[in-house]
Formats: structure tokens, sequence, C-alpha cells
């Protein structure tokens, strides 16, 4: 993301592309113990710390998302009513940001409401089935504006690397799904590890995807 920086910041906003920066590393660093010593799945203050400060990246990222719509709608208003009159209200023939406000807030949802719960299991070292189930409702949430997002994505790029994209997010959630019908199972845990497997199938998938969004790229640009 950060190699976007300067082409993101001219379409969303810096503060936008700022929080999402910082989300993305929270994301990223939040395994940072397990990378480093697997051994610290068993215990239960690493374990927190991966739970909050993955709870804090989604938070940040939905931020994101909220100031990526308010600037839509600013740059909306400045269109129509500045920029050119002759414009219905609601016209969306500048719009440099192509996601609709639904698809938006709807994602901008999903990360709090997934970003909550993770938090909740911070706090909660023994597991609860509320927060998992907050997880697999705000996971959920992104899916759905992802899908809602797939014509334009489609067009953009082949439709087989959103799809792809499109199913990884949908094995996370169900990835938290198992983990809710069983939310006393530990990291060490055999029933943990349908948990693990869904996270690495959707990691999987969502490379195929940036693979396949690249090599589109890449033909596009010949």
């Amino acid at each position: 993301m950060i190699m976007f920086v300067e082409s993101l910041v001219r379409r969303i906003g810096k503060s936008a592309v700022d929080f999402g920066v910082l989300g993305s590393i929270a994301l990223g660093i939040s395994t940072l113990p397990f990378g480093i010593n697997p051994s610290n799945l068993e215990s239960s203050q690493h374990v927190s710390y991966g739970y909050a400060v993955y709870g804090v990246g989604l938070i940040l990222g939905s931020v994101a998302m909220l100031l990526v719509l308010a600037r839509k709608e600013a740059d909306l208003e400045h269109f129509v009513h500045d920029g050119h009159p002759e414009c219905q209200p609601g016209c969306m023939c500048q719009d440099n940001i192509h996601s609709s406000f639904a698809s938006i807030t709807i994602g901008a949802l999903g990360l709090l409401v997934w970003g909550v719960g993770f938090l909740g299991l911070s706090v909660d070292e023994s597991g609860s089935r509320f927060h998992w189930l907050l997880a697999v409702v705000g996971s959920l949430l992104v899916s759905i504006a992802l899908t809602m997002h797939f014509d334009h994505l489609g067009n953009r790029f082949v439709r087989v690397a959103i799809i792809t994209g499109i199913i990884s997010a949908y094995i996370w959630s169900f990835g938290y799904l198992l983990q809710a019908a069983n939310p006393g199972a530990l990291p060490t845990s055999n029933w943990y590890t349908y948990l693990f497997l869904a996270y690495g199938i959707g990691h999987l998938l969502s490379a195929v995807s940036m693979v396949l969004v690249a090599r589109r790229k890449r033909a596009l640009e010949k």
C-alpha cells in the first residue's frame, strides 16, 4: 500500500491514506511475536497483544474508509455545485472514487465491527462466542462490500482475480464462524487449527488474486 501512496492521496486524500497505512502496519505486526517464536501462542499475554493490535488495525481501516466516504461526498458536491453547475445533484460523471456510498459504508461498518470483536477477544482471554460472532459479522460485511463493487473491479481487472479475492474474504469469515462454534479453544488446540487453515487458504487466494491483477495491469501497460 505504501508503494501506491502518491496515487492514492490524489484519489482519496492524505488522511485516509495515512490511516490506511497505519492500519496495514498494525495488522502486520499483530502476528510478529508468533513469527519470532511460535511458542508465544501458548502465552495469553502475547495472544491478547495479537488480538488487540489486529483489532486496532481494523478500526484504523474503518476510519480510513469513513474518510474516503467524506472525500467522495465532498468531491461530488464540489463538482456539482462549483465546477459543473449544469450537472444534476447525484451526478457521477467525474467521481474519482468509483465505489458506491453503500459499499464504502458497509465496508467501514464491517471493519469497525470486526475490530471491536478482536479488541473484545484481547480482554477476554478465555474466548467469547459473542466477540467471535462480531468478527464473523464484520468480515462478512466487508465481503459483501467487495461483492457490491464487483462490476467495477471486474471491468478494470480480470474477473477471475476479483472472484478469487472475494472468495478468500468469505473463507476468513468461515474460519471465524468455526471459532465461534468453540470459543474456548486455545490457539494451541487442534480445533484452532481450522481457523489457521482458513487463514492460510484465504491469504493464499488473496495472493493469487493480486498476482492476476498484476498480470492484467502489466498487459494493459504494454
